[in-house]
């Protein structure tokens, strides 16, 4: 019985010592705090990514002179500079039907934009904002032709849906643009385009991207 007493005593020594002496593991929660950064908010986009944009808005309008309705669509090309910078090009589309007391007109405008857009890390893995500041050039064709250019500064909320493609929205943007027709009569306008109710959406699909 005394040579079972010390075997069990001999045995809870050497399990007391071994608890004693185990190493503190305090790596672990700091290398899960980097990483649960990085994948909440990282930056998808790195020096050499490619951005592939395509964009729709629909939009109608009703006022006492006018009604109508606006369609519109683009694509656009963006290449990263580094992680948080991309120079962006684009080409739209518009369309506008309109009625007025005199009948039905429509009128075609081409827009051609390029400039820079700032994207910030992400924000829950996931939501991307991002704000540009790009020259703008619109076409009106009707019975006779308008040209407006100038400045916009565009911006929205880019939502990755995989690590490749995500949904984007610009709900508002701000425009300085002047007329450059024949006369040269530059008229300057200040528009400030809130569509939070109707705004652009769009597909982007992103190559050389990083995952956060």
């Amino acid at each position: 019985m005394n040579a079972v007493k010390n075997f069990f005593r001999i045995g809870l020594l050497a399990a007391a010592s071994a608890v004693l002496n185990a190493p503190t593991v305090t790596a672990q929660p700091e290398a899960f705090d980097r990483f649960a950064e990085k994948q909440f908010y990282g930056n998808r986009i790195q020096a050499g990514s490619i951005l592939l944009n395509g964009s729709i808005q629909a939009t109608a309008f009703d006022n006492p002179d006018i009604e109508g309705r606006v369609h519109s669509g683009g694509f656009g090309l963006g290449i990263a500079l580094a992680e948080f910078i991309v120079v962006t090009a684009s080409y739209s589309h518009v369309k506008t039907d309109f009625a007025t007391g005199f009948g039905i007109s429509e009128l075609r405008t081409n827009v051609v934009q390029a400039g820079i857009r700032f994207l910030p890390n992400t924000l829950a893995g996931f939501v991307q904002p991002y704000i540009g500041l790009e020259y703008l050039r619109s076409t009106q064709k009707n019975s006779e032709t308008a040209v407006l250019q100038g400045a916009v500064i565009p911006a929205g909320f880019i939502f990755w849906i995989s690590h490749f493609m995500a949904v984007t929205v610009q709900p508002f943007s701000i425009s300085m643009l002047g007329n450059t027709g024949d006369d040269r009569d530059f008229n300057p306008r200040f528009d400030f385009d809130l569509g939070l109710t109707n705004p652009t959406f769009g597909i982007s699909f992103l190559i050389n991207g990083q995952r956060p």
